[in-house]
């Protein structure tokens, strides 16, 4: 990621001018959420991987996994321990410079259960401030610790985050790049009869789903395009769709319309493919 990336720019404007808690990116699948978030965690920390912390939150992912919690232990029991939000915390006191906190699928479980009390101290205003934990110990959340997570909003296992977690977050919002997929295409080599109507087709979906450009990364010829239809984007273009048959349909045919379009190339690389008489 190059410093002058506008995704870049934005999360810094929004962390260092702004002053806000956190970043979150947020995009239908396949807009390089993830990646982003990753790419802008190692510029900020200036590529020293130990000064950042990459968590998935999941249905079941609760506070007791990324605050504190009881772990077994053979002498006693069980212990209260230090989990990831702690542990990061006690490490970005201890540096200059940002240490940054990478959550992904943030909206996967309710994220202000996860988060618990050190929701309210996220805040910039209240960075370094103490607070009580639920054991009785004191915590605080340093100024330079960075919050950035991805979230999905189609995709939810959640119906809503809760407001006051919603409001202490900044959106970015990622969008599918038909320049991104025109990329793509060119670097694996596809030819232009077949880029020409794989990005037509990529266009005209939108005005019906939000499909990423980087569902398209490995496509690099024909028979490519063919496989990525049937292996993922027809399941879910149908998962989204299933009660809504005309729209179903309607997609159906821009595939069978790109299909047709790119079926030159397809049996011209069959024939390529297929062993002469002679061998």
């Amino acid at each position: 990621m190059d410093d002058d990336d506008p995704v870049l720019v934005e999360i810094r404007r929004l962390l260092e001018e702004d002053g806000v808690g956190g970043v979150l990116l947020v995009g239908p699948p396949g807009t390089g959420k993830s990646w982003y978030a990753r790419q802008a965690a190692i510029k900020m920390v200036e590529g020293n991987s130990s000064r950042m912390r990459e968590v998935q939150f999941h249905p079941s992912y609760q506070y007791e996994d990324f605050v504190e919690g009881y772990v077994p232990d053979a002498d006693r029991g069980f212990r209260l321990v230090d989990k990831h939000l702690l542990q990061i915390a006690t490490m970005a006191r201890s540096v200059e410079g940002p240490v940054v906190m990478v959550i992904d699928e943030f909206s996967r479980t309710d994220p202000a259960r996860v988060l618990g009390e050190t929701m309210t101290y996220m805040e910039t205003s209240l960075r370094g401030v103490e607070f009580s934990l639920p054991s009785g110990r004191k915590a605080t959340i340093p100024a330079n610790l960075v919050f950035l997570a991805t979230m999905n909003p189609e995709d939810r296992s959640v119906d809503e985050i809760d407001d006051a977690m919603d409001r202490r977050w900044a959106k970015v919002r990622l969008r599918p790049d038909a320049d991104k997929l025109r990329g793509f295409l060119v670097a694996n080599g596809v030819p232009g009869p077949v880029a020409g109507p794989i990005i037509a087709m990529f266009n005209n979906l939108q005005s019906h789903i939000e499909i990423g450009h980087a569902f398209f990364r490995t496509v690099h010829d024909a028979a490519s395009m063919t496989r990525l239809w049937e292996s993922q984007l027809q399941y879910v273009v149908r998962k989204k769709f299933r009660f809504d048959p005309d729209t179903l349909r309607e997609i159906e045919a821009l595939w069978a319309e790109c299909q047709t379009a790119i079926s030159p190339a397809l049996a011209d690389g069959e024939a390529a493919a297929a062993p002469s008489p002679e061998a």
